[in-house]
């Protein structure tokens, strides 16, 4: 991971320095699609009682946004408002002692977003935003399997069970029974549990801030760090239309 983000950061400082990068400017009536993949999502509460261990999460976004006024903050900032639509994934498993755990959590995310772009730099479209609404939809699946036994029984609760011993070993283990051996028989197996929960809330306001390099032909690359439970750090593609 800390691989990938260098690599990012390395392109973005490179593209920067090209004369391929273009006018960066986030204007009144500018309309940008950016789609793109976030990591860090999700707390290991989501995950019950979860220590964090073996998880991996990430994210899959698309979002649009359009600048509705401009001429702010010494006329140079621009406001936009937009819609992102996102699906997150991750996945938990840990041993807690009694049992193996293993959780998968999928979310569908719809929400509004507004931002506030100011050119800090002429050859970087530099803003911050705050997103709200609409809606998160999560479906947790968890699977348990514990271990059980070795637990006594009763020889005459086997047949109940449907375990039928072999006349000569039933003959055997009388002779050890009689020689002091310990012929109590024990079931040892595991049991495993699934449940599946399906939760909708509104998503929890939440700020970001993020940079857009656009290239030749209206295509660039974005990214954007955010406070918030669906994805941290996030990059991808963007166009403008």
């Amino acid at each position: 991971m800390k691989t990938t983000i260098f690599a990012v950061i390395t392109a973005v400082a490179f593209l920067a320095t090209t004369p391929t990068a273009s006018a960066q400017t986030f204007d009144e009536g500018s309309l940008v699609v950016n789609a793109g993949f976030g990591v860090g999502n999700f707390h290991p509460s989501d995950f019950d009682y979860a220590t964090g261990d073996n998880t991996f999460c990430g994210s899959l976004s698309a979002s649009a946004e359009y600048g509705i006024i401009e001429g702010i903050i010494d006329g140079r900032g621009t406001i936009g408002v937009g819609m992102l639509l996102g699906f997150g994934f991750g996945s938990n498993s840990y041993a807690n002692g009694f049992a193996d755990v293993k959780h998968r959590l999928r979310t569908i995310r719809i929400a509004t977003r507004g931002t506030l772009h100011y050119p800090f730099l002429s050859w970087l479209d530099t803003y911050a935003g705050l997103t709200f609404g609409i809606v998160d939809i999560n479906r947790l699946k968890s699977n348990s399997t514990m271990q059980i036994g070795p637990t006594v029984i009763e020889m005459s609760d086997l047949e109940k069970l449907g375990i039928k011993l072999d006349p000569a070993l039933v003959e055997q283990l009388k002779v050890w029974e009689s020689q002091g051996v310990d012929t109590t028989p024990r079931l040892a197996g595991s049991a495993n549990t699934e449940w599946r929960n399906t939760t909708t809330q509104f998503v929890v306001p939440s700020l970001f801030a993020g940079v857009r390099l656009m290239l030749a032909d209206g295509v660039g690359i974005y990214s954007e760090l955010s406070w918030d439970r669906f994805a941290i750090f996030s990059v991808g593609m963007t166009v403008r239309l």
